[in-house]
Parts: structure tokens; C-alpha cells; sequence
């Protein structure tokens, strides 16, 4: 059995279906091919002929997984399955040719053996008669008796080898359906867990946003919205997990700034490794501007991964990113670090999920991060490897084939923009919040509330549509899991009704899955929002549906002039409060621009250095330009 006609049936049904799952069982087939294959050759007495057929097969079966690791690529890089079948034809005549040979050798050794047993046979059964026909009785009888003394245990232990074979299947069936079960489980659950934390963190934004505030108090939401975020993402960890193994995991490729995004990194890390006194080496491309295909967030999500991990266990010494091109538009990635380095049995399973050794237990976290890397970079079409000694540091690596965009990148601020006040004069809305859950109606109703939009609210669809024929609403935030009627259908009857003079519908929901937003955007919803929503979000959607225009905090006002301008020799004379340093340059690092806002409000009323600095930053601020934050941190003295 080599394996060969399983390996084509899966390589021809991902090609068509784009399924991972259909990868992983050609590659199977043909891994399985190429060992039988080798040991084929291995056994003695192999002649000429058989050796010529087993070459011109394995040459065949090379194609065949070049052309399903091209396949891989060219998915990962927005093809589609007909680009990929017209790129990777094989021809199979070679392969059938080598079988025909095969089995001819094989029929022509079976015959020639039965042939020489039954000659051998005959012999000696001539020899029996002519010796003597009692003796020949007397030997059959005795053949009897030894044979069927020999044959029960042998029939028994074929019945056992039987029944354990079926327990084996019935034992593998029930952990690939249980298996399943737990992902399907832990996917669905994503609604579960992500709706209850749209209350925590929705309340936690309006109070912060609500003002009047002790510090006391404020620095309790800040603690509230930074456990939150940690623990959704522990959440997202495990759900990407789900969403891997049931084979929901999607790529969500578009056009970026491959130079961008490395820089984006590297500020990220500089700083960090600053804090822990360690070396940052950058070693990156040298263009100014690559623009290419891909996956931005899962390439940043697996290098801010490694990279992590690479500060986390390095005491001293220096964290390196390399970033070269090679061939083909294939892209080379290096994460090396001088620390603790991974002991030969931890490394065997360092890619399996939730696996840690004891330096991974001691540091915390979930043991997901480089189970998740791995499965993003073979998902993007490459594979993910790891070179490490116990004491002598580590380093990760991988391939990705990133081809060159064919439209130039538009800048997106990844930022949360300025904090909205109000509708700016002359501006009136009047939306409804239809949501099963009270708090989330609440939440959400709060936030519109807070910057004059007129709010009405329903329990479920049936009510929406009914308030909707009844009152003239301008946008409708619409949830799509609700009982008595769904909101998939709540959208359809609206549509159906109002046509296009009906209201914007921005659909809302804790799904996970970047499928579900076309679904809904194709229903006919204008915009999705994913719980826990963001204020900013809420409010930009509402700006680019209706076209409205809001008055902003005085703290995020363009500032054409600061007053005092700092040389760098200022700042390294300056320093503030190391708690209110750190608080800062975590913000500033993950955007959160609500937090930026307080922890400047706190600086402002410290004074002195804390005062000067707040104004030296607010144009910063202002561009949300937050790598350079990042640079004038690193300057102070609390660096």
C-alpha cells in the first residue's frame, strides 16, 4: 500500500476546497509514499527493473508535493483555484507506467514461487506414496492432528487481533468526535464569554469617559480595562486554538507595508528590551517601502509571539530580528535571543498546545503562543523551526511567501483617534439598540447617550421591527444572536420593507469568525462591530455611515505650537513617576488612547518635569504619531 492514490484524491480536494484539513492528508499519503518507497528499495534482491520504476515514481510523487506546497502558497497569497490548478499540473503517466511494472514483477514472483511450491509438493508426496502408503496414511493423520493443534491458537489470536484492531477504530472515532466536540464547543463558546465582557469593558469605558472621577477611582478602571483586555486576550489564545483545530481558521489577506509593519514591531520591542537592559538588533530590509500581499495581523501576531517569549527568558544579552528576501518572493524571518535556551526533551514538544517546560510554567500564560504561531505560518504557507541549546539562547525562523501588492497601501491608523465630546452643532440621531442582553443594551445605549444621540432599545427582532415601522430611525445597532427573532432576520424584513430609504444597520455580534462580516455586510447590514465593541469604533461607524461630525475633548485639539520646545539633551535631564512612566508606555504600546488621556491628565496635574513633558508630547498626541512617544520615553530618565 503506498499511499499514492489517497495523497492525489486529498491533493485534487484542496485544491478545489481550499480546506486545510485536505493538506495535512495529502501530505500524510505522500510522507507514507515516499517511506514505502525507501524501504521497497531496501529490501535485497531488488533488480534493475524494479529499481527504474521505484525512480521514476518518487520523481512523480516530488512534483506532487512541490505543486501542494505551491498550492498552499498561492492560497495564502489571495489565488484562486483555478490560477492554482492551471500552475501546478502533474503528470500522473510516469507514476502508472512505474505501477504497471511493479505489479508485473510482483504477479511474475508470486508465479514462479507457486510454481516451485507445487513442484516441491509434489515431490515429496510422490516420494510418501512410493514409499509406503500406511506410513503416508499414518503421517496425514498425524498432519491432521498437528495442524488443527496449531491452527486454534492461531485462529484465537487472530480473533483477538481482530477485536483489538476494531477496539483501536472504535477508540480513535470516539477521540476525533470528542475532539471535535471540544473545538466546536470552545468556538460557540466565543459568544458565550465575549458578551459578558462587553458589559465589563463597555461599563469601564463609559465610566472613564463619564469623568468626575477621583484618581483613586481612576486608576481602578484602568486596572479594570487592563485585566479585561489580558483576559480576552487568554480568550482569543484558546479560541484561535478552536478555530485551528476544527479547521475554521482563515487568512485575512490585503496589501501592506511590509517595511511598516517590522518598524511597527521593532518600536515595540526596542523599548522593552531598553526596560530589561537588553541589546535590540534590527536587521532589516533595505527598501523603504515594500508593499506586499499577505496576512499583516497573524505575521504581527507571531512575531510579537517569539519575540516575547525571546525577552521573557533572556536575562541578559541581546534579542535579534532579522528580516531578509530571498528567491521568489519568499521572505526569510529570524527571532534569536542569548537566553535561557530549551532543554532537547522540552523542544521535542514545543509546538504541541498547552505544552510548557519548567521556565515556561514559572513565567506564566497559557502554553498557546507558539502552538498558534506555528499553525499561522503553515496557514500563510510556510512552517515554523527551531534551533536551541539548554544555556545557550534560542532562535526561531520561518519562510513566507509575500508577493508584491498590485495597488499601493493606504495608511490606516491602527489607533483609536481622538476622544468624541459630542454631535458637533446641527447634527441629530435617533438610533435603536436591539439586544437580548440588558447590559449590553445599556452599554451601548450609555455611549450614544453620552454625546447627544437620541436612543431607543428592543429585546429581540420582533420588537425592532415593529418599533422601526412605527418610529423614523436613522441607524439601528442590531445583534444577531436573540431569541424570539434572530437578527439575521430582524435585517431581511427591514430591508424588505424600507429598501434603501430605510435605516443604516450596523450589525453586532461576539462572533470571532471574519466569514460571518461578509455574511452580514451581504444580508444587507452597512457596517459590524464585534462585542466587546470600542467606543471609538461605535462612533467612527456612525461618522462614516451618516457622515456626521463631533466635537472632540479639548485635550485632543490640534496644538499648532508648543510653547516649550525640548532639545534631546532636555530629556535625558527629565524623568516623572516611574508608576505613571510604566502606565504610559504600556498605553502608548498597545494604542490605548483612552488610557493615554488619563495618564496625561495625571501628568499635567503632577507638575514640574510631569507638567513640561505632558505639553512637549500632546502633538505626539495629537498625529497619534506613538513611535515617536516611544522615542521620547526611551530618553527620559526613568528608561
Amino acid at each position: 500500500q503506498f499511499g499514492y492514490g489517497g495523497g492525489i484524491h486529498s491533493f485534487k480536494n484542496y485544491v478545489l476546497r481550499h480546506n486545510a484539513k485536505y493538506f495535512e492528508k495529502a501530505k500524510s499519503h505522500f510522507e507514507h509514499a515516499e517511506k514505502t518507497i525507501a524501504a521497497y528499495r531496501s529490501i535485497k534482491g531488488v533488480g534493475e527493473v524494479e529499481l527504474e520504476a521505484l525512480e521514476a515514481l518518487g520523481v512523480v510523487l516530488d512534483k506532487y508535493v512541490k505543486a501542494l506546497l505551491t498550492a498552499q502558497a498561492m492560497f495564502a497569497a489571495g489565488k484562486l483555484s483555478n490560477e492554482a490548478d492551471i500552475a501546478i499540473k502533474v503528470d500522473d503517466t510516469p507514476a502508472f507506467e512505474a505501477f504497471v511494472v511493479l505489479e508485473n514483477v510482483y504477479d511474475d514472483m508470486t508465479s514462479r514461487t507457486t510454481d516451485k511450491i507445487g513442484a516441491s509438493i509434489a515431490k515429496e508426496l510422490n516420494t510418501l506414496i512410493l514409499s509406503l502408503s500406511f506410513a503416508f496414511v499414518v503421517i496425514v493423520f498425524f498432519s491432521v492432528i498437528i495442524a488443527r493443534s496449531m491452527t486454534k491458537p492461531l485462529e484465537a489470536a487472530l480473533d483477538k487481533a481482530k477485536k483489538s484492531q476494531l477496539d483501536l477504530e472504535s477508540s480513535r472515532e470516539a477521540a476525533e468526535a470528542a475532539n471535535l466536540s471540544k473545538s466546536t464547543f470552545l468556538a460557540n463558546m466565543s459568544h458565550e464569554i465575549r458578551t459578558p465582557m462587553n458589559a465589563i469593558l463597555g461599563y469601564g469605558q463609559i465610566l472613564v469617559r463619564g469623568g468626575d472621577l477621583t484618581s483613586k477611582q481612576k486608576e481602578g478602571l484602568e486596572n479594570i480595562n487592563k485585566s479585561g483586555n489580558h483576559l480576552l486576550g487568554l480568550i482569543n489564545d484558546i479560541l484561535d486554538i478552536s478555530k485551528i483545530e476544527s479547521g475554521a481558521m482563515e487568512l485575512n489577506s490585503s496589501s501592506f507595508d511590509l517595511h511598516s509593519a517590522i518598524r511597527w514591531i521593532s518600536s515595540m520591542f526596542s523599548i522593552r528590551c531598553e526596560e530589561k537592559r537588553l541589546t535590540w538588533v534590527l536587521k532589516e530590509l533595505d527598501e523603504v517601502r515594500v508593499t506586499v500581499q499577505g496576512d499583516e495581523g497573524k505575521l504581527k501576531q507571531v512575531l510579537i509571539n517569539l519575540l516575547g517569549n525571546a525577552v521573557k527568558f533572556t536575562k541578559k544579552g541581546k534579542i535579534e530580528l532579522t528580516v531578509e528576501k530571498g528567491d521568489d518572493n519568499f521572505y526569510r524571518f529570524e527571532v534569536k535571543d542569548d537566553g535561557l535556551g530549551i532543554d532537547s526533551s522540552a523542544l521535542r514538544n514545543i509546538f504541541e498546545p498547552f505544552r510548557q517546560d519548567q521556565a515556561g510554567r514559572q513565567e506564566g500564560g497559557t502554553g498557546l503562543g507558539l502552538a498558534i504561531s506555528k499553525k499561522h505560518i503553515e496557514l500563510m504557507g510556510g512552517e515554523l523551526g527551531v534551533d536551541s541549546q539548554l544555556g545557550h539562547g534560542s532562535r526561531f525562523y520561518f519562510t513566507l511567501p509575500l508577493y508584491p501588492a498590485e495597488e499601493d497601501v493606504i495608511a490606516s491608523s491602527e489607533l483609536t483617534g481622538p476622544d468624541v465630546l459630542r454631535l458637533a452643532a446641527g447634527f441629530n440621531v435617533r438610533s435603536l439598540v436591539v439586544d437580548d442582553n440588558r447590559f449590553n443594551r445599556d452599554v451601548l445605549s450609555q455611549t450614544l447617550l453620552s454625546i447627544g444621540v437620541e436612543v431607543d432599545q428592543a429585546e429581540n427582532g420582533k420588537i425592532a421591527l415593529e418599533m422601526a415601522q412605527e418610529h423614523t430611525y436613522d441607524i439601528v445597532f442590531m445583534d444577531m444572536r436573540m431569541p424570539v427573532m434572530r437578527g439575521e432576520e430582524a435585517v431581511a424584513k427591514i430591508q424588505e420593507k424600507f429598501g434603501k430609504d430605510g435605516p443604516k444597520v450596523v450589525a453586532i455580534t461576539a462572533s470571532v469568525f471574519s466569514h460571518q462580516k461578509i455574511n452580514f455586510l451581504e444580508m444587507g447590514c452597512h457596517d459590524f462591530l464585534s462585542k466587546p465593541f470600542q467606543t471609538h469604533l461605535v462612533f467612527q461607524s456612525m461618522k462614516n455611515l451618516l457622515g456626521l461630525e463631533y466635537e472632540y475633548k479639548e485635550e485632543f485639539k490640534e496644538v499648532a505650537k508648543v510653547e516649550t520646545v525640548l532639545e534631546p539633551a532636555d530629556l535625558s535631564m527629565m524623568s516623572i513617576p516611574n508608576d505613571l512612566y510604566s502606565q504610559l508606555k504600556e498605553a502608548v504600546e498597545f494604542y490605548q488612547v483612552t488610557q493615554i488621556e488619563n495618564i496625561m491628565n495625571k501628568l499635567k496635574q503632577q507638575g514640574g518635569d510631569s507638567k513640561v513633558l505632558a505639553g512637549y508630547l500632546q502633538p505626539y498626541i495629537n498625529q497619534y504619531n506613538m513611535d515617536g512617544i516611544l522615542e521620547i520615553l526611551g530618553k527620559l530618565k526613568n528608561a
